[in-house]
């Protein structure tokens, strides 16, 4: 079961970096298009580990450069809806 906290670590790493700015990048290219973006197609052109890609997800969500929407906390992870966050920078 995934675990923001026991994946937190990655995003520290070099391989964590790089997949967090790709997952950015992701982000704000659907937000800028649709206005939102779930998890599922942020994720889906990036490569790696669901839960390390869900670990960079929280993490942005954490930063506040991501709002996540979903009110659901029964919500399958790739469901969870984000919008821009008050720290988003381009």
């Amino acid at each position: 079961m995934y675990s923001y906290q026991a994946q937190r670590s990655f995003v520290f790493t070099e391989d964590g970096v790089v997949m967090l700015m790709q997952i950015k990048t992701q982000a704000a290219q659907l937000i800028e298009v649709a206005g939102a973006a779930t998890v599922g197609k942020i994720m889906k052109k990036i490569a790696g580990s669901t839960w390390d890609m869900l670990a960079c997800v929280d993490f942005l969500k954490e930063k506040k450069i991501l709002t996540e929407l979903t009110i659901d906390p029964d919500t399958w992870g790739q469901d969870r809806v984000f919008v821009k966050g008050p720290e988003w920078h381009n």
